[in-house]
């Protein structure tokens, strides 16, 4: 606390000489220097829960009733409204033990949490995520963690949000070029081989049976919500950048879909010109002094 007021006391004096105001500056230093003096009050979250706490009780097990369709608003299959009050796992937060997915899945109920995000499940191997060693295959106990994680919370009134494809590079195991570092992002929507792939994994995951629900989690009402891509689109991850300097292999096959797709909505080049000119207008000149914003220091 000492070396924090020193820092704090430096900073405030280096702008107090354009700011003028010593006189406050003095009396916030007085302030920090009392409550450096101070003795501080212990505050800490207990791990084992309140059991006589009553958000524990605020949320039944889900049932059928619970299952949820999004029809403007989520909304039960029994005409409820819900609203979801969630959080984000990642990595190996997402599969903890037996005796840790109780634990986590009981304060998250108690924190009032309805619902639960695993993200990053697909992006490494065994410990950290979905994959076994080879790459191409599911760690048999990294999907029992993860069934009985579902199952705990489901049983406290808790969803789950589930993630497909967020971290997972595909044309590695594809053995085709990567595009770029991020994740096979943008490539993953229109290649056909990333395509299947990612399919292929949807299937193993989703149609396999949960033992501690005894149902698919395309069957299960408490994975309320699956992710099929995450932040993953054509305009995204400096696709300017990106887009123009794909591996062959990539930039070939978005050409032809392109040029499919546009034969399909015009029937000549020069019916595409018309319609792509109409109500155009050449472009002004720049207004920017540091257009590319190459240099983030000038105007």
């Amino acid at each position: 606390m000492a070396a924090f007021a020193i820092i704090a006391s430096k900073i405030f004096f280096e702008r107090a000489k354009t700011m003028r105001c010593y006189g406050f500056i003095t009396v916030v230093l007085v302030q920090m220097a009392v409550l450096c003096g101070a003795e501080l009050t212990p505050f800490a979250i207990p791990l084992e829960m309140d059991a006589q706490s009553p958000l524990l009780r605020a949320f039944e097990p889900l049932t059928e009733n619970d299952r949820l369709s999004a029809r403007e608003h989520f909304i039960t299959s029994d005409g409820r409204r819900v609203r979801l009050w969630g959080v984000n796992l990642s990595f190996e937060a997402c599969l903890p033990t037996h005796q840790d997915a109780e634990k986590v899945a009981g304060r998250m109920a108690e924190f009032g949490v309805n619902t639960v995000r695993f993200h990053h499940l697909d992006t490494a191997s065994w410990p950290r995520g979905i994959w076994s060693r080879d790459g191409k295959t599911l760690h048999p106990e990294a999907l029992d963690r993860l069934d009985y994680f579902i199952d705990q919370l489901a049983r406290r009134g808790i969803y789950t949000n589930l993630n497909l494809h967020v971290g997972r590079v595909h044309s590695r195991q594809l053995g085709l070029p990567q595009a770029d570092e991020d994740y096979d992002k943008m490539v993953t929507i229109f290649m056909p081989p990333l395509i299947a792939a990612q399919k292929e994994y949807a299937q193993a995951l989703l149609r396999r049976t949960n033992a501690y629900r005894g149902m698919t989690y395309a069957e299960d009402y408490a994975v309320a919500i699956v992710e099929i891509t995450n932040e993953n689109s054509l305009f995204m991850w400096s696709a300017e950048r990106v887009l123009p300097t794909l591996p062959p292999v990539y930039a070939d096959e978005l050409r032809r879909q392109y040029n499919v797709w546009l034969k399909q909505r015009y029937e000549s080049h020069e019916q595409l010109a018309e319609r792509w000119m109409k109500d155009s207008e050449p472009l002004g000149e720049q207004m920017l002094r540091n257009a590319d914003f190459a240099d983030f220091s000038a105007g």
